[in-house]
């Protein structure tokens, strides 16, 4: 018989210690077998360690990118297809004037602007303008 971490029977919980929520989730027969062995090296039974386990860690939150953000990622994306397209040109051998040099040129410095406001923006000091 399995060593477990608690007596035989059911322990009396008040009303607010009781746990009548029931969660279910699926997993797959390597993902049982690894939970398995993780419950049988830890001596408890499986839901006190599952719980244990999820309730102990830190939470995952997934953040909303802010808008300032997805503008600016909007803007660099724009500005980043035109330096794309000014590469294509140039390695097809393509006539390229001063007017699109130039503005590939202004192009890449609005894109390192930028980048070095956001990185101030972020309080990263790893980047020197």
């Amino acid at each position: 018989m399995p060593t477990t971490d608690r007596k035989r029977g059911r322990i009396n919980l008040n009303a607010d210690e009781r746990r009548d929520i029931s969660i279910q989730f699926r997993v797959n027969k390597e993902e049982f077998e690894y939970l398995k062995s993780l419950v049988e090296a830890s001596g408890l039974e499986r839901g006190h360690y599952i719980r244990r386990e999820i309730l102990k860690a830190e939470p995952v939150v997934k953040r909303k990118m802010p808008e300032v953000n997805q503008k600016t990622y909007i803007q660099l994306s724009a500005i980043g297809n035109n330096i794309n397209q000014a590469t294509k040109k140039l390695n097809g051998n393509e006539y390229f004037d001063k007017n699109e040099v130039d503005k590939v040129m202004f192009n890449i410095k609005q894109v390192s602007r930028r980048i070095l406001e956001i990185n101030k923006d972020l309080n990263y000091e790893g980047i020197r303008s």
